[in-house]
């Protein structure tokens, strides 16, 4: 089952639709001429993925006409929980993903942030000089310290 029902509780029937079991839902509503009704479900999908829902028929019993609306798609691309899960990532679920993440995605910017999905991120081509560039401040310190060690005890 791919989503939790909320209202209705639970659904009419099962079926299969391209060997994949559905929740099927039914409503026997019996209206007047002219009079207006509303139905109403909820759910919350459990899983990351495309959902359908089939088109409403309604049934005109005086002339026997049949009358459907469109059928519905609708991708749930992210489930909000502080966790990058599988199939997420910081296009479709940036709550979750942020940049920088093994995701799958490169997101190719500057940011200060290496991104490891990406084999050219400008940012990691920027810690690797940063690094460079501390390691020889750090020895040209050295060298100057050194020598001015060299000079003072000389001249004593």
């Amino acid at each position: 089952m791919l989503n939790s029902l909320i209202n209705p509780s639970k659904p009419d029937n099962y079926e299969y639709h391209d060997g994949i079991l559905t929740n099927v839902y039914r409503w026997n509503i019996v209206l007047q001429p002219n009079e207006i009704a509303s139905i109403k479900y909820k759910i919350k999908p459990d899983h990351l993925g495309e959902y359908g829902i089939k088109p409403t028929t309604v049934i005109d019993t005086l002339n026997n006409k049949y009358y459907s609306s469109n059928a519905i798609q609708f991708n749930v691309l992210c489930n909000k929980n502080n966790i990058c899960g599988e199939n997420e990532n910081s296009l479709n679920c940036p709550e979750d993903c942020k940049t920088g993440l093994k995701d799958n995605i490169c997101d190719y910017k500057i940011d200060d942030v290496c991104d490891p999905d990406c084999t050219q991120d400008p940012d990691c081509k920027l810690t690797g000089k940063s690094s460079l560039y501390f390691i020889l401040v750090i020895f040209a310190l050295i060298i100057i310290i050194s020598l001015i060690y060299f000079f003072v005890n000389k001249n004593k």
